[in-house]
């Protein structure tokens, strides 16, 4: 079973076109917690615990020097704590902060409570059809690179 080139197409566009709605409804004033790339830094500390830089920037699909101004600034706003990585002193570990979880779950509350009011004439049931959907498509992105 092969997938078509046009519906392959179809689908990049229409994931480009659900990222950019997804901003819509994220809050543009939830501080640098609520901007995309952040909370996705802040998202991988959270769930994954203290990381190193390279492993973060890994897993982020970004570069180090990307992720280096980034992480500066939630460092610098206490987001993100820098402490020496337990099993190699000379390496450092990022960790998210009292202050970051705090933001982040901040955020994260008033975006889920957007996306339900913007959803609100969707059953449960299609929510769970879509939330299969994403965790299938996600899941088999994350196996190809």
């Amino acid at each position: 079973m092969t997938l078509e080139f046009s519906t392959a197409k179809c689908l990049v566009e229409q994931i480009a076109e659900f990222h950019q709605a997804l901003r819509h409804v994220s809050m543009p004033d939830a501080g640098i917690a609520g901007r995309v790339a952040y909370r996705a830094l802040l998202r991988a500390l959270d769930s994954q615990g203290p990381l190193r830089a390279a492993e973060l920037a890994s897993q982020l699909c970004i570069g180090e020097s990307v992720l280096s101004r980034q992480l500066a600034e939630l460092v610098n706003r206490g987001l993100v704590l820098r402490s020496a990585d337990p099993l190699d002193r000379r390496a450092t570990q990022l960790s998210l902060s009292e202050q970051g979880r705090a933001e982040l779950a901040a955020v994260e509350q008033r975006n889920s409570e957007r996306l339900a009011e913007a959803l609100a004439d969707w059953d449960e049931a299609e929510a769970k059809q879509a939330i299969g959907l994403i965790e299938r498509l996600s899941s088999k992105l994350a196996e190809f690179h």
